[in-house]
């Protein structure tokens, strides 16, 4: 527009010396990427400088050809009309666009020869702000330099949407800036951006990426050379929060800095050439590399994957990466970075604290190499099922043959209640296999998992399995039970724990776990785990009862006293989330047991309550007459299945089954069970209750 002012008035100066003014009616005229309606220009000569006055009915620009800017005019009241022509103290004014009031300062100088231009636009009322303009313009090339001060964004944005400028966000809040940009033609060549943002905030139609209540400096230089635009960037973040799907940034908490030199590539790719990212508190990290075109679509696509799926996904997108953690510390690295990609993982809800460091290297998309050192770390899940504490160690990793050495130590932990004292684990590997480099003891309550062989294969990724060969020294029941709130009991808890698996989420036991206990022993075989530290595990194995002294069982669980022995087994014994949804039991006195045999009258008050009647030929009215009675066997047996207990007894009886079944001699004592479908949920009850209150008493 300057230019076409000042060859305007050119036009018509030269044959204007002999008369008071001039005026030229031009019609409509066009230019590349421009339109202007309704041209005239007025050159008045009367004063003792000439004046001119540019007026534009309509301008509407290519690019928008839906927004026009009407009735414009351009005011010059000094013009020098020497070898240059200059304008000083000039105004510009147009009508309201889009309820911007068009209004401002103007100066500037062309010089007809060379065709040099230079255009200062100052005080114009913009986005609820104050814009100034500064245009230079030779045969060289070009500058433009746009400076805005208290701008609202949020107007800024909506009249930047109308000229076609299209913004990936919605914004908020106050700015200052000042932009710069160079070029030949119509294309720019160079920009450099300083921004100051208040109280801003930005969403993208999605809200996956979001910031709100921000205070940022930003400072940023574009050079265009051959076929990329290499990029130059400095950020302070401070204050709001920034999310970035997954991750969310507490900048009040942990303000951050960000420098970094990159190049956008014409197709859309990213070389990082450097980039730092220093939030105290959190995480200082350097990186290179280059990734692909639509790494938002691959982040969005990771988004609704599972670790580590969802990192592999992301990898796919990163031809070459090279990342370094120097230092990032717990929990605001774990809240912010860790967290949001491990929920749903045994990681998932953990309170952390502590430091560590990291090496990640990624060629062609997969991974290439990972460092990681651990310095005094502590972990604790979030419901309770584990606990580390004084965690440190170091690995370093690659998919060679190369053998390399981590170590792995803590000062203490629990693992669902138990506690696990202090130890150390020395690895040695290569390419994605690390085995154990020599024997450990892991302390357990009051006695020791002593691990022979402990193997990983692809730790962390999919396909990962490991393997373990230990022994279990004797742990005493009484303190197993004071961990896990049982009732105490005595004998000792130990075995050889051979073949332990894990692949595919699920945790097998190849060998036979041994329990010694009121006086038996009860094994465990073909245990199973499905989901160990997942929201709903499954637990699977068959158990056998051997030898057990009733009276140690009984008087531990104040039941009532019972002597004798009993023998046993659960076949099928499934357990999801810890609670038996299907098994088959059976537990009975053992055929040919020649210890004594008695039961208490709280004891058959209880048997009595939890769904047995008294038969015999005792009546119930003199049972209050006898402390024990003798029997000749007991037993009970249990069917579970979709809830519900198919029951049974040590022997048939008129009507139903024998719980207990007396001696012939009296006084005789029967307690026959009638009902062959109990509800399990309302067994359980009865028999906690009876646990608990000693049952009801006969009379």
């Amino acid at each position: 527009m300057p230019v076409l002012f000042f060859s305007l008035l050119l036009s018509v100066s030269q044959p204007a010396r002999s008369i008071d003014g001039l005026a030229l009616s031009l019609g409509d005229i066009r230019g590349e990427g421009w339109e202007a309606r309704g041209v005239t220009a007025e050159l008045v000569l009367d004063g003792a400088a000439p004046s001119a006055v540019l007026r534009i009915d309509g301008l509407r620009l290519s690019a928008v050809p839906d927004e026009t800017l009407s009735d414009i005019s351009i005011r010059c009241p000094v013009l020098e009309t020497g070898p240059r022509w200059r304008c000083d103290q000039g105004s510009l004014k147009a009508a309201p666009w889009r309820g911007q009031a068009l209004a401002g300062r103007v100066e500037a100088e062309f010089d007809p020869a060379t065709g040099a231009l230079a255009l200062e636009l100052e005080g114009l009322s913009l986005a609820g702000g104050q814009l100034s303009l500064s245009l230079r313009g030779d045969a060289r090339g070009w500058t433009l330099e746009l400076e805005g001060r208290d701008v609202d964004a949020a107007q800024a944005g909506a009249l930047a949407q109308a000229l076609g400028i299209g913004l990936p966000y919605e914004v908020r809040g106050r700015l200052d800036f000042r932009a710069l940009a160079a070029g030949r033609g119509a294309r720019p060549r160079k920009l450099t951006l300083s921004l100051q943002a208040r109280a801003f905030a930005f969403s993208d139609a999605t809200g996956r990426q979001a910031g709100e209540g921000m205070a940022t400096t930003l400072k940023a230089r574009l050079e265009r050379k051959a076929q990329r635009w290499e990029v130059g960037l400095e950020a302070d973040l401070k204050g709001g929060f920034l999310y970035l799907e997954p991750v969310g940034l507490d900048l009040e908490r942990w303000p951050a800095r960000l420098q970094g030199t990159l190049a956008l590539e014409e197709k859309g790719g990213l070389v990082i050439e450097r980039l730092l990212w220093d939030q105290p508190g959190v995480l200082k990290l350097s990186a290179r590399g280059r990734i692909e075109p639509g790494i938002q679509a691959a982040v969005a696509a990771a988004n609704r994957l599972a670790w580590p799926q969802n990192v592999q996904r992301l990898m796919a997108s990163v031809p070459e990466l090279e990342l370094k953690v120097e230092e990032a510390r717990l929990p605001g690295a774990y809240e912010s970075l860790l967290q949001p990609w491990l929920y749903g993982t045994p990681a998932g809800e953990l309170e952390a604290r502590g430091l560590f460091s990291a090496r990640l290297q990624v060629r062609e998309g997969k991974l290439a190499g990972l460092d990681l050192a651990l310095d005094d770390v502590d972990l604790r899940d979030g419901e309770n099922r584990f606990e580390v504490r004084g965690l440190s160690g170091s690995l370093a990793w690659a998919p060679d043959a190369v053998e390399r050495r981590a170590w792995i130590r803590w000062s203490g932990g629990s693992f669902y209640r138990l506690s696990l004292g202090g130890a150390r684990l020395e690895f040695k590997g290569k390419d994605s296999r690390f085995v154990l480099a020599e024997t450990a003891e892991v302390p357990i309550l009051d006695g020791s998992l002593s691990i022979d062989s402990l193997e990983f294969e692809k730790p962390g990724l999919p396909g990962m399995r490991w393997h373990f060969d230990a022994v279990l020294t004797p742990v005493s029941m009484p303190a197993l039970t004071r961990a896990l709130g049982w009732p105490q009991m005595a004998g000792r808890l130990s075995g050889v724990i051979p073949h332990v698996n894990y692949a595919g989420g699920e945790l097998s036991v190849g060998g036979v776990l041994l329990v010694n206990v009121f006086d038996g022993d009860i094994t465990v075989r073909g245990l199973r785990l499905l989901r160990p530290f997942g929201r709903v595990p499954e637990l699977m194995a068959d158990v056998r009862v051997k030898g057990i002294e009733l009276e140690r069982l009984t008087r531990t669980f104040e039941f009532g006293k019972i002597e004798g022995r009993l023998d046993g087994r659960i076949q099928g014994l499934r357990l999801q989330n810890w609670k038996p949804v299907a098994f088959d039991a059976r537990f009975e006195t053992p055929p040919g047991d020649r210890s004594r045999h008695r039961i208490s009258q709280r004891a058959i008050d209880n048997l009595t309550s939890i769904g047995g009647g008294v038969g015999g030929a005792l009546s119930r009215s003199y049972l209050r007459f006898f402390e024990e009675f003798p029997y000749d066997r007991l037993g009970i047996a249990c069917r579970l299945e979709k809830g519900v207990c198919r029951m049974d007894g040590v022997a048939p009886a008129p009507q139903g089954y024998y719980l207990v079944k007396g001696r012939w001699l009296p006084p005789r004592i029967d307690i026959v069970g009638y009902n062959r479908r109990v509800d399990w949920a309302a067994l359980v009850a009865r028999v906690k209750a009876a646990i608990e209150t000693g049952g009801p008493s006969i009379r």
